[in-house]
């Protein structure tokens, strides 16, 4: 299958805008007021983090790194660390145990009563402790049956859930001369490079079974079901609000934008893996799972560049944290952690993207919930634009709870009619009750073999009614003409009762079902 017809682009035509400010068009400027960054790893301690995971006591964090550089690699490149006392609110009571260098791009991790368990390129490693020190020591394959072949062959998870383990496969590039000549070279291939190879289009090139899907893996036993299809690089798959399983992608061929697909089993998530006849696939690769179905759009869209670039981990904001229930988002590329919140609307999962927060010392890859309540956010980078923010490399840090509030929107939620937008405090009616005063445009994304996509279809929204609510807090936005599988992006230049600026004056809306009345 070779995908859709292509569909011809509409230029946006984009209403008046905002004062750029930080915040609006602009990173927030620094953490979140909700929370303060501080370092979680002792000085000489560099790691370029792949994932994270805590053990069942607290007591212990596992660390994997690697340096990711792009190339292919036929040698193990990842290293797995166990910090002792990770919580320590001095970094230098923070012990580093190195395990092994025996890892290959390790970017899952999980750690239960049963072990520790990481997901490599290929396989999932169970660690045990043989000497009772909480320290893993050993370790033995634990599940495998998939092929990475590809510089691009990553897998990622591994969020638990209802006694499974979920991870996720990206597809294969096409690659360098020199790459395969690496290739060849460590897998005793004969035969020259068949110039075709380069020549796939976007990027897109050949692949093996069960690239670009999402596993279930029991937990128990090992065994892999492969759930859905149709991914490109979705790195950092969670559980989200009700057990249903988020994968974040990122932006490429047959991705216009970077999104976060909800899961439920069946789906075709909009990736046509190529199957051309190379070299290394004389017969083709292996169609897309699923893909015989129609592509199942983001739950939510995140516009390139604007609020997603790199999409990493995705995880649940549990009870006691300020919007619990709500979703953290780390970019890698951007350098920040956004906030999402998702909704259920007839059996169809959509919701919001918000900035969040910044003031981090490198690109935010991996997230984790500490035992002290705090997040503990692992980053990585290359020293380049590419796998990395500000042309940092390492960190590992905890975002530490403040009890402060601040001036934002809380939630946007559809409603029959519109939407239902909330903020944190509450703002002047004069202000919300303006049609005027709440710019809003929309627009929709067409997939295309090429990497990436400009908006399509694009128009201005304006509210035909605006209703606000008697405390202020809330206001629903009547809008005639709303669209499926449109991102709706609203802002608003509010100020608060008392004085203060919103901390970020916009918002993206991916709707795709509207609520009964």
């Amino acid at each position: 299958m070779t995908g859709p017809a292509f569909a011809q682009p509409v230029e946006p035509d984009g209403p008046a805008e905002l004062q750029a400010r930080p915040g609006y068009r602009e990173p927030v400027a620094g953490a979140h007021p909700s929370y303060t960054v501080e370092s979680a790893r002792p000085e000489g301690f560099e790691p370029q983090v792949g994932a994270i995971a805590f053990s069942p006591d607290g007591k212990f964090l596992a660390v994997t790194s690697f340096p990711p550089l792009n190339g292919f690699n036929i040698h193990p490149n990842g290293t797995l660390y166990i910090l002792e006392n990770p919580t320590a609110t001095d970094p230098s009571q923070i012990i580093v145990h190195e395990i092994a260098k025996t890892t290959y791009h390790p970017l899952g991790a999980h750690w239960n009563e049963d072990g520790l368990f990481i997901l490599d390129r290929d396989q999932i490693t169970k660690w045990t402790d043989t000497n009772d020190d909480g320290i893993p020591d050993d370790f033995r394959t634990f599940a495998s049956g998939w092929k990475s072949d590809n510089f691009h062959s990553f897998s990622f998870g591994l969020p638990y859930h209802d006694g499974y383990f979920y991870g996720a496969l990206s597809t294969n590039l096409h690659l360098s001369r020199r790459e395969r000549a690496t290739l060849v070279a460590g897998e005793g291939i004969a035969g020259r490079i068949n110039e075709r190879d380069r020549n796939t289009i976007g990027g897109n090139a050949p692949n093996p079974a069960h690239r670009g899907c999402i596993m279930k893996v029991d937990a128990k036993t090992g065994e892999i079901e492969w759930i859905a299809g149709g991914l490109r690089t979705p790195n950092g798959i969670g559980i989200g609000p009700d057990g249903v399983v988020l994968a974040p992608d990122n932006q490429g061929d047959w991705k216009p934008s970077n999104g976060i697909y909800a899961v439920r089993g069946g789906e075709f998530l909009g990736k046509y893996n190529c199957t051309a006849s190379t070299s290394f696939y004389p017969d083709g690769g292996v169609p897309s799972l699923f893909s015989e179905k129609e592509p199942t759009p983001p739950a939510v869209w995140l516009a390139q560049n604007e609020i997603g670039n790199s999409p990493a981990q995705i995880l649940l904001i549990p009870e006691g944290q300020p919007y619990a229930g709500h979703l953290l988002i780390a970019d890698n590329t951007q350098g920040g952690v956004h906030r999402i919140y998702m909704e259920e609307v007839n059996g169809v999962w959509q919701g919001t993207a918000f900035r969040h927060s910044m003031g981090f010392e490198a690109g935010p890859h991996r997230l984790a919930w500490g035992p002290d309540g705090c997040l503990y956010v692992g980053s990585m980078g290359q020293g380049s634009a590419n796998w990395g923010w500000n042309l940092t490399k390492f960190g590992l840090e905890r975002m530490r709870p403040t009890g402060q509030t601040v001036f934002e929107y809380s939630k946007i939620e559809t409603t029959a009619k519109g939407f239902r937008v909330s903020f944190t405090r509450p703002v002047p009616a004069s202000q919300l009750g303006d049609p005027s005063q709440w710019l809003i445009d929309a627009w929709t994304y067409v997939p295309m073999p090429f990497y990436g996509g400009r908006k399509r279809e694009a128009y201005k929204v304006t509210p035909s009614q605006v209703i606000v609510a008697e405390d202020r807090t809330s206001v629903e936005l009547v809008v005639e003409d709303r669209r499926p599988n449109f991102v709706y992006h609203i802002r608003i230049d509010a100020v608060s009762d008392d004085g203060e600026k919103m901390w970020s004056p916009e918002a993206w809306v991916t709707f795709h079902n509207a609520p009964s009345e």
